[in-house]
């Protein structure tokens, strides 16, 4: 399978995306409509070459979802509000800034950066207010740190990778779990693994379909901050993470194993270790398998089980992300390979 092929794809969902936005940013057909639908399209958009796509998003999620102080709101999804808040703000700093929506990026950094904590240099879980201790996990921290970098915060990026180093270092020796999570105090958050948010907090080495982003994108935030500090110790702590992976079950072939290809494509591009190369089309042929015929994807198909009639939020939400993981996996492998 070519790369070409994963761009194509890509080009496939940004169309079916496009195909479906309102001249005023909001999605057609979609009767009850969540900010879950939105956050990811911005950066899709951009991506594929539809800069005008992304500013009618941008315009809609400003005006109906963006609080003065760089919130975005309301949140309705478990996942959005107690397992990885700033994981809506990250992306929209990101996709806001790569079209310099600077009215939207700034604020949203701002208000970002200040869930940073002190102490760990995780980011929170959940909203906390300032200068209050709170748990900080590597989903938060990884996706607030690539926000970081794109907006310029390069310190608080660092911290964010020396945080991600320290809570994989704790477990080196680990033979059966990985905890994704520091409790307020600084310690491994166990507790969790009796939780509601357990599939985020808990990975089970020997289990199949865990919550591989929890891993993958910390690998793809750690990159990049190699590249931004050029710090060798981050690079090698990406590997790590995907060693640590690779002693998965099934890391490569699941809902959220995208996240982890993103992060090998771009080690191939900087290495030309051809392994890498393998794994991100590994997991961007699993992606692509799941692909409907007009484009989008449906999540509930993926997993099994059945799907809504109509479309919803989450498919929104997930063909962004498929358009957005295929578009990064095809260019950096195309940036590297010779033919």
């Amino acid at each position: 399978m070519e790369a070409k092929q994963c761009w194509e794809c890509a080009l496939t969902g940004s169309t079916w995306l496009l195909r479906h936005q309102r001249p005023d940013g909001s999605w057609e057909n979609l009767l009850e409509p969540q900010l879950g639908a939105f956050y990811k399209g911005s950066w899709a958009f951009t991506l594929t070459g539809q800069p005008t796509a992304t500013h009618r998003l941008l315009n809609h999620a400003r005006e109906r979802y963006m609080t003065p102080d760089g919130d975005f709101v309301p949140r309705t999804a478990l996942i959005h509000q107690v397992a990885h808040y700033l994981y809506i703000n990250a992306y929209f700093v990101i996709g806001s800034m790569a079209v310099g929506r600077y009215e939207i990026a700034m604020p949203a950094a701002r208000f970002l950066a200040a869930q940073q904590d002190a102490r760990s240099g995780g980011f929170f879980s959940t909203l906390t207010p300032p200068g209050t201790p709170g748990g900080t996990d590597t989903i938060s921290t990884a996706a607030a740190g690539v926000a970081c970098l794109v907006s310029g915060h390069l310190e608080a990026a660092r911290r964010a990778g020396e945080y991600l180093i320290d809570i994989l270092e704790r477990q080196r020796i680990t033979s059966n779990y990985f905890y994704t999570a520091l409790t307020p105090d600084g310690v491994l958050d166990t507790a969790a693994s009796e939780s509601e948010v357990r599939w985020w907090r808990v990975i089970d080495l020997h289990a199949p379909d865990q919550c591989w982003y929890a891993l993958g994108l910390p690998l793809a935030f750690l990159v990049l901050l190699h590249q931004a500090s050029d710090q060798t110790r981050y690079r090698t702590a990406a590997e790590a993470y995907c060693a640590l992976l690779e002693r998965c079950v099934n890391p490569w072939e699941g809902p959220s194993s995208g996240k982890a290809a993103w992060g090998c494509a771009m080690l191939y591009r900087i290495t030309g270790e051809t392994r890498y190369r393998e794994i991100a089309l590994r997991v961007a042929r699993y992606i692509m398998g799941h692909q409907e015929a007009d484009g989008h994807w449906i999540l509930a198909k993926i997993r099994g089980i059945p799907a809504a009639v109509s479309l919803d939020s989450v498919d929104f939400d997930v063909t962004a992300e498929y358009t957005l993981w295929l578009g990064l996996i095809a260019s950096h492998i195309m940036a590297r390979d010779t033919e």
